[in-house]
């Protein structure tokens, strides 16, 4: 049984949303004219990167992940066609014999195969002899993003910050993203991934509740998370923009929230689906007024 068009279709469109290549090409875009200091500082190290015979400079950035689809188990009607002659006997003896035929109806459980479909993306950034970007291009199914409004395109990359505040932001971020490589959250992280921007839809639809060994492990990433977010706001607070600030604050309204639906997934009170769904509202509220220049948040 193969899984329909509609249904990869669909899934597709819920879990990239409104994002598409157009949006990413947008995105792109916004970064000719800035610095590549300043894109490694929102983007991280590149994947790769090597030097051209100019003096310029190519950085390619990589992403790939997996998507599954199938495993549905229907009810399928199979009818069964019957047909034949019977004989009786009268009670004086004597025999007849006649035809039969019908049809009879049962429904046997029948599950789609489960398939795996690639979702990747390169990028690719050219930069001058200068270290100032000055093209792009991409490669991939998964090269989508959400369209930026002209705000955040106008202030992408434009900052009054000192070298010496971009570097310790850097190193904030790179602390930041460390959580991620935790190894002793990898159990969790299967059930709820370390940045709410890659929950999917098999997250989502994640029926489970909370093991006695996941709550260990949430308590302990909730409480690295709770330290990097203070220690970002603190920063963003003294040397972002009003944007920046304006994102912060806006976390800082929101934290009794955060604290709920991570209490209601300790007490049971959700299952992982729930708690993923709570997590994605929240980051794509913060995600649509967010404008940074000191690469917050990309």
């Amino acid at each position: 049984m193969k899984i329909s068009i509609r249904w990869f279709l669909l899934a597709v469109l819920v879990l990239t949303g409104c994002a598409t290549t157009a949006g990413y090409e947008k995105v792109l875009s916004s970064w000719v004219g800035d610095s590549v200091d300043h894109l490694i500082s929102s983007w991280g190290q590149p994947a790769s990167s090597y030097q051209l015979s100019d003096g310029g400079r190519v950085l390619e950035y990589s992403s790939q992940h997996n998507m599954q689809f199938g495993g549905i188990t229907t009810n399928v009607p199979v009818t069964t066609f019957q047909n034949g002659t019977a004989n009786a006997y009268a009670n004086n003896g004597v025999s007849a014999t006649g035809s039969y035929s019908g049809t009879s109806t049962t429904f046997v459980p029948q599950t789609s195969p489960v398939q795996t479909i690639t979702m990747q993306c390169s990028t690719r950034f050219t930069a001058n002899s200068q270290g100032i970007i000055t093209n792009w291009s991409w490669q991939g199914n998964d090269c989508k993003a959400k369209e930026p409004d002209q705000t955040k395109i106008q202030n992408n990359g434009k900052t009054n910050a000192s070298p010496e505040k971009i570097a310790l932001w850097k190193k904030i971020s790179e602390k930041s993203k460390a959580i991620c490589n935790v190894q002793d959250y990898s159990a969790l992280f299967s059930k709820t991934p370390c940045l709410a921007s890659s929950i999917t839809l098999v997250h989502l639809v994640d029926n489970t509740k909370v093991t006695q060994e996941q709550k260990i492990l949430l308590l302990k990433w909730r409480a690295d998370v709770d330290e990097s977010n203070a220690e970002q706001r603190t920063f963003l607070q003294a040397n972002g923009t009003v944007a920046d600030k304006k994102v912060s604050d806006f976390y800082a309204s929101n934290r009794a929230t955060i604290d709920q639906y991570n209490l209601d997934l300790y007490n049971e009170l959700i299952t992982w689906g729930e708690y993923n769904k709570r997590r994605k509202e929240l980051t794509e509220k913060m995600d649509a007024m967010r404008v940074t220049t000191l690469g917050a948040g990309k």
